[in-house]
């Protein structure tokens, strides 16, 4: 049997009560691992930051031993010495023979790469690529909101202080990507960009696997909200919420009883310096009315609320290959799509999807209307988008290559010892 240590950003659900934490972002996580559980051939240990206690918590649950190291709150991207020794005491203990990382841009990626001296056992999954996305970060937002901002945690923040700090994150993964020799990717995209950053380090194609209350459903246009649109999410600027906003008044002209449903919690309105903006924006846009925030919603009420919605909108600024277009596809929501990064890898425009040029308000408007007013258009592109899902998300398919992918950087290792 071979051990498997993964380090990741985020909690699994197993632990939410132990340390009081109930939402988790990163959905691939809890997808994957419930099929590598299963696996007879695999010893699956996961790695988390944790900010209750200042230990190592240890604990077995559901076939997956976890290890939670402490880390500060408020300092999640840069390296800590005590962090280093912690998760340097995890694999040593462990004594892993493949250590997959997730979150690139993390100080945790760091700490755990830089303790390691065999470098070979070491994988890093590409999620997205900030030192990429910094490059976008501030498209689609006029420069006389840039030093706009509001006072956060004693502090005055603004969206360029906001853009500065994502760069800092940059600098970690650049950091961590020069210094191993593998990466999981699953797009034409991430592959460029890996190979850009160190060409020697060998890219493994492998992709996702979602989460399971959204396979095998039936996305029915008979029962759907009419003109509603979903994103799912919204809270920075590379999200590009601000595009989507910008084209509502157009999509209102057409079709007046347009509403607008954002995954995630309104909070960021007030405590952010984007969210000022947003804010300020949905005002002046005269948008109070068609605006509604879901709040932190599990994945069973954001399945349930595709299912009801009539077109997905991605109006991002950069993305690799986002989790919530592969969700929306194998429900069967039609998905309009800014054509950014890997996006095309994953939707094909004009069949499982249409895609539009970033910051292209007009087209992201006309794209929405075309499909507001094509029942047929719309069926076509549902049906089509999950038959892509369907094959791209195959669970059993993706956890073989997974372990594929692990055996070869396994023998890889043991033969340049």
């Amino acid at each position: 049997m071979k051990k498997v240590l993964w380090l990741c950003n985020t909690m699994l659900p197993e632990l939410f009560g132990r340390f009081r934490v109930y939402n988790v972002k990163e959905g691939w996580l809890i997808g994957i691992s419930q099929e590598l559980r299963k696996r007879d051939d695999i010893e699956l240990h996961y790695a988390c930051p944790q900010v209750n206690e200042k230990r190592i918590v240890n604990i077995k649950k559901d076939s997956i031993y976890f290890h939670c190291f402490y880390k500060k709150y408020d300092n999640p991207y840069t390296v800590e010495e005590d962090a280093k020794n912690q998760i340097k005491k995890i694999i040593n203990t462990v004594q892993p023979d493949i250590i997959h990382i997730f979150g690139t841009e993390m100080s945790h990626t760091i700490e755990c790469v830089e303790s390691v001296k065999a470098k070979e056992k070491i994988v890093i999954s590409i999620q997205g690529l900030v030192s990429e996305y910094a490059k976008y970060y501030l498209n689609g937002i006029p420069r006389s909101a840039y030093l706009n901002g509001c006072i956060y945690n004693g502090k005055y923040q603004t969206i360029w202080g906001q853009y500065k700090e994502f760069c800092k994150r940059a600098e970690n993964e650049i950091r961590a990507i020069k210094n191993v020799k593998h990466v999981i990717g699953r797009t034409n995209w991430d592959k460029a960009c890996t190979n850009t950053i160190n060409s020697n380090c060998m890219y493994h194609y492998c992709s996702e696997t979602l989460r399971d209350c959204f396979y095998g459903k039936n996305w029915d246009i008979q029962k759907i909200d009419r003109y509603s649109i979903f994103v799912s999410q919204g809270d920075y600027p590379i999200k590009g919420l601000h595009t989507l906003l910008y084209a509502m008044p157009y999509i209102l002209n057409r079709f007046p009883d347009t509403n607008l449903y954002i995954a995630g919690d309104d909070s960021f309105l007030n405590n952010t310096a984007y969210g000022k903006y947003i804010k300020k924006l949905i005002g002046k846009q005269k948008l109070d009315k068609a605006v509604h925030f879901l709040g932190f919603i599990r994945a069973e009420d954001m399945c349930d609320r595709m299912q009801k919605s009539h077109v997905m909108v991605l109006p991002s600024n950069c993305e690799n290959s986002p989790n919530s277009v592969g969700e929306a596809m194998l429900v069967g929501l039609p998905i309009v799509a800014a054509d950014v990064g890997g996006v095309s890898s994953i939707a094909h425009h004009g069949w499982d999807a249409i895609l539009f040029d970033s910051c292209d308000v007009k087209k992201l408007a006309k794209y929405v209307c075309a499909i507001f007013n094509n029942d047929r258009f719309a069926q076509r592109l549902s049906k089509n988008g999950n038959l892509t899902a369907v094959k791209l998300y195959d669970p059993q398919k993706n956890v073989e290559r997974l372990i594929e992918i692990y055996r070869e950087i396994n023998e890889k290792r043991c033969k340049n010892e």
